[in-house]
């Protein structure tokens, strides 16, 4: 038999006078058990049927004999050809070992997904993570959905309906707030113009006691800030919300933004820390992200032009005068669209020593940036 093939035969074979019967002749010969199988199911073997028992020949020259009624569907062909290719005595999968091995690996990565360290997953996600200001207060924040949707939390923006977000390289932009829950402290922001230069990860919701985790964010001001932990509880309840627990450093400032794992995959915001306790930690599930951030664009539709109330968090039809959830005039509360007074300012002095020189945004002797926020 070639290289490569598998050949299904079926029917009792020729009769011999000493009672014994000739193997039978191939029905339909295919060049692989994809092949096979793809024709069982598409053609349903339509003249294959008219024997007693199939007979199987794989590449290593081994046979399986089975009763048509052992047969009967694409699930007991697999089962019969696993019993082959299980058997101490056969060789794998009648198609090239080296191939199978490339694609059993190849399948393992992509399952797996790539382990990042610290240093490589820091470089990989920062462009997702901003700092949001407000006229009164400052968090972070997270890119989650094109073109530059982010997600924070809803007591960082307040009662503000626009806000400044800054970018990892700097850059601030005005941001329009969409929507905000009061029974989840989440909060949707929209940036325009800077598509190009940030990034949106993969969401994810496998989690697991023990598993690493990396949160990113601005605490006081200082933006680009990375702590590393561990999950403790994937599912403690407080009030009436689930949140994931874990240990990695979360300070003022760090409310809204990700909480990544290893494989740099946002899994979580983080929203509760305890400034009187060490390693306690709170992050609200990307589940219960998905889920509200689906309502919003059942609401929503394809519009990001609609009027935010921050009073109830609802988002109105655009140019309405009047919150269509609570009733209120929300024109009293819009704020600015302009970045009249910048968010973040220059320090004259790095934290390392180096005096700032000219209208340099990062210090010269150590990289580092030399904005910090505003204290008014």
């Amino acid at each position: 038999m070639k290289k490569n093939k598998v050949e299904y035969h079926a029917g009792p074979g020729k009769l011999l006078p000493n009672g014994q019967r000739l193997p039978p002749k191939p029905v339909h010969t295919f060049k692989s058990w994809p092949s096979l199988l793809s024709h069982y199911k598409d053609a349903k073997m339509e003249n294959a049927w008219g024997g007693n028992y199939y007979l199987f020949y794989f590449q290593d020259g081994r046979k399986l004999t089975k009763k048509l009624d052992e047969l009967p569907n694409e699930a007991a062909l697999k089962k019969a050809y696993n019993f082959i290719s299980n058997d101490s005595s056969s060789n794998p999968h009648p198609s090239n070992a080296k191939n199978t091995t490339k694609t059993s690996k190849k399948r393992t990565r992509e399952k797996t997904g790539k382990i990042y360290s610290g240093k490589d997953l820091f470089v990989k996600v920062t462009p997702s993570v901003v700092g949001v200001a407000t006229d009164g207060g400052f968090g972070s924040g997270v890119f989650i959905h094109k073109p530059g949707i982010l997600v924070t939390n809803r007591h960082v923006v307040g009662r503000a309906t626009n806000v400044t977000v800054r970018l990892s390289d700097s850059d601030e932009f005005p941001g329009k707030v969409l929507i905000s829950y009061r029974d989840i402290d989440f909060a949707f922001i929209k940036i325009n113009g800077a598509s190009e230069k940030v990034f949106y990860p993969e969401l994810s919701h496998k989690i697991a006691e023990g598993e690493t985790v990396y949160a990113i964010g601005d605490p006081l001001g200082y933006s680009k800030s990375i702590t590393k932990g561990t999950i403790s509880s994937v599912g403690r309840i407080k009030g009436n919300v689930k949140y994931i627990q874990h240990d990695a450093a979360i300070n003022p400032g760090n409310s809204g933004g990700p909480l990544f794992n290893e494989k740099a995959e946002l899994i979580g915001i983080n929203t509760l820390g305890y400034p009187s306790a060490d390693g306690l930690g709170f992050a609200l599930m990307t589940k219960d992200l998905e889920e509200k951030f689906r309502l919003y664009k059942n609401l929503a539709g394809n519009s990001d032009s609609r009027e935010y109330c921050p009073v109830c968090g609802h988002s109105s039809e655009q140019h309405s005068k009047y919150c269509e959830n609570c009733g209120v005039v929300i024109e009293q509360y819009k704020t600015s669209k302009k970045i009249i007074n910048p968010a973040f300012v220059s320090a004259d002095v790095c934290s390392c020593g180096q005096k700032r020189i000219a209208d340099e945004q990062y210090c010269t002797r150590c990289g580092q940036t030399l904005l910090v926020q505003r204290s008014e």
